[in-house]
């Protein structure tokens, strides 16, 4: 995440994390399809000028590709030109060469190329996470899907496939769980 912060000229602001210590769970299987919901494909079409120097225009919105690095950024374009912008959602690649299934949170604006399929975040769970359990949901989705769509197969629909995550003794997700285990990694600070 910070890398395509930094590729789309984003200031990095260091967030104050909660310090406590992780603690033991138990995890529990959960459909995808019952956490995140499909609004639509981009609509962008991929006509980025591929020069370096004007791949990411200053002023540009980050688009999302077919890629599997950099949260699926593959440049930028200007706002005049850009179709869909979208912002705190969830991105997965449903097809193209390598990339498939890769999910990423993006919290910031963006667009996207028909191959980023646009997800939110279901009602159940939507007011119930910070920013950072958002990031332990898309990690969790991409490990699942990547192994499962991976190189060459592509998926319209958001996939009824079961992720593990952590639980409370209520038997509900554990987001303060998801949210402290993100706010642990090494420069979470400038998610």
């Amino acid at each position: 995440m910070m890398s395509a912060k930094v590729l789309c000229g984003f200031e990095l602001h260091k967030n104050t994390l909660k310090k406590n210590a992780i603690w033991d769970t138990a995890f529990e299987d959960f459909s995808i399809s019952d956490l995140i919901i499909k609004i639509g494909k981009g609509r962008e079409k991929k006509s980025i000028d591929r020069k370096i120097e004007n791949k990411y225009p200053k002023n540009g919105i980050p688009l999302i590709i077919a890629k599997k690095n950099n949260n699926g950024i593959g440049g930028a374009k200007l706002r005049d030109e850009i179709e869909q912008v979208y912002s705190d959602k969830i991105c997965i690649i449903s097809g193209g060469d390598g990339g498939g299934g890769k999910t990423y949170y993006c919290e910031f604006e963006f667009c996207a190329t028909n191959f980023v399929m646009i997800c939110d975040f279901a009602n159940c769970i939507k007011d119930k996470m910070d920013k950072f359990a958002k990031y332990f949901l898309a990690i969790t989705i991409s490990e699942t899907l990547f192994k499962t769509i991976g190189h060459g197969r592509t998926i319209s629909e958001v996939p009824n496939i079961n992720i593990k995550l952590p639980i409370t003794a209520k038997k509900e997700i554990d987001f303060a769980y998801m949210s402290n285990y993100i706010q642990k990694i090494q420069y979470a600070e400038f998610l």
